[in-house]
């Protein structure tokens, strides 16, 4: 276990080779204390090679303000913690790709980190600031979006199961693409539901689908659902719509 209380600057580089990465093998973890700040610096990739129950549990601040994309590969769960928080400055990335949990509010500034691959589950989890989803699966608990989430990238972003849910106070932004492939969609499987509550808003920006690939999914909307970009957006036959608010009457032509 590396217990951090106060700062570490991840400088590590490869150029291009598989070595020089920070390694957490065999159930090993990285603990950020509330006080602890991680400067992501450097491109290489936080890895596991060995094992599993791999992890990186974050109460403070992780934070990527020089090189391009640092990842925080598959095999190391990222579990944010209430009062946690992710900066990234723009034209820079944190990928969070092993998946995860969210435990109370978690803060993103800049432009925010990205989900990008893995299960995550929360336990009265929400996102404050900016957020970005790529793809993975929130498979356990209701995900609650306070401030500006934006769905992006080809890959498929799921919600899974009856008890599943991710909800929107704020913004979402809609921007996934997949240039005709079937992917790239909100997925809502077995029951999951989206949920925009009366004070949300959801930017269908791109044309790709809100869609179910296995059983049924539900898209509760209470707030409003927006559409000025792109062609046209399927909420597809798996999917549910109750209580509809919808766009304004010069809109409707792009739904």
């Amino acid at each position: 276990m590396l217990n951090n209380y106060g700062s570490i600057s991840y400088d590590k580089y490869n150029f291009g080779l598989s070595s020089g990465n920070l390694v957490l093998n065999n159930g090993a973890s990285l603990i950020n204390n509330p006080t602890g700040v991680v400067y992501l610096n450097s491109d290489n990739a936080i890895e596991s090679l060995a094992g599993s129950g791999n992890s990186i549990t974050n109460g403070g601040l992780f934070s990527k303000t020089s090189g391009t994309d640092a990842a925080i590969a598959s095999g190391v769960l990222f579990n944010s913690l209430d009062g946690s928080s992710m900066h990234v400055d723009a034209g820079r990335a944190i990928l969070l790709q092993g998946g995860g949990s969210f435990v109370g509010t978690s803060t993103g500034t800049g432009v925010g980190a990205t989900l990008a691959g893995g299960n995550w589950s929360s336990a009265s989890g929400v996102l404050d600031g900016v957020w970005n989803w790529d793809s993975g699966t929130l498979t356990t608990g209701s995900l609650i979006n306070n401030g500006t989430l934006n769905l992006v990238g080809s890959a498929d972003s799921v919600v899974a199961g009856a008890s599943t849910a991710l909800v929107n106070n704020g913004i979402v932004q809609y921007d996934k693409y997949n240039f005709g492939l079937s992917s790239g969609n909100l997925v809502l499987n077995d029951g999951a539901n989206f949920s925009n509550n009366a004070v949300g808003v959801v930017h269908l920006n791109g044309d790709n689908a809100i869609v179910s690939t296995s059983g049924t999914g539900n898209f509760n909307n209470a707030g409003l659902v927006s559409k000025t970009a792109g062609a046209g957006v399927a909420i597809g036959s798996g999917v549910l719509k109750p209580g509809e608010r919808l766009p304004p009457e010069a809109d409707l032509a792009r739904m």
